[in-house]
């Protein structure tokens, strides 16, 4: 899928002529990549101004021994933000919405083009527009959700708390061993060959 930079559009944008029960995107819905893709968050004013949020942050080390890759790296901690005009934008960019709505029959794909002059909205065009039956995601979700809940209620039960997940962290412990024994090998391999070549 690669970066992308987010965007809440406060500018009138015109509507299909059928909506399908669609009434817009709620803020920062949108997504383009024809910007920093940065993950930055973009507003277009209801003036055609475009400004992006420039976020000050920290960075939060990780946790060595945490069991999921994230919490080993570690995180950016936001200190503060404002809001800052926009310059040298491009003529036009697309921003584009999947949205699935769960009270309706229908998800909706919605695409814009938005062309800029003197650094404020000239026009905005509805590229496309599609407005798909969603019964069928409706039951798959319904079944990952009845399965997500009957794991829940296993992993709660005395014999996993008490049994199960000390053998699962005693499998995660030596997982762990081999992977770092595996990863030095690895990146060790070529230097080892080398010395046996004559």
């Amino acid at each position: 899928m690669g970066m992308f930079d987010y965007v809440d559009i406060q500018y009138p944008v015109p509507m299909p002529k059928d909506p399908k029960g669609y009434t817009g995107t709620p803020s920062f819905g949108y997504q383009t990549k024809d910007l920093e893709n940065c993950l930055t968050t973009y507003q277009i004013r209801k003036d055609g101004t475009v400004w992006w949020k420039q976020v000050k942050s920290k960075y939060i080390p990780g946790d060595e021994n945490s069991n999921s890759i994230f919490g080993r790296i570690g995180s950016m901690e936001p200190i503060s933000s404002k809001w800052v005009r926009a310059e040298n934008l491009p003529k036009t960019i697309r921003v584009y919405d999947y949205n699935e709505c769960e009270k309706g029959d229908y998800d909706y794909y919605v695409e814009y083009e938005i062309s800029f002059s003197k650094g404020k909205v000239k026009k905005v065009k509805l590229v496309k527009f599609e407005a798909n039956d969603n019964s069928g995601r409706k039951i798959r979700n319904a079944e990952w959700m009845k399965k997500n809940e009957e794991r829940n209620k296993y992993c709660s039960t005395w014999y996993f708390k008490n049994v199960f997940s000390h053998w699962n962290k005693f499998i995660c412990f030596f997982e762990k061993k081999i992977y770092k024994v595996l990863t030095f090998m690895s990146g060790n391999l070529f230097k080892f060959c080398s010395k046996l070549k004559f």
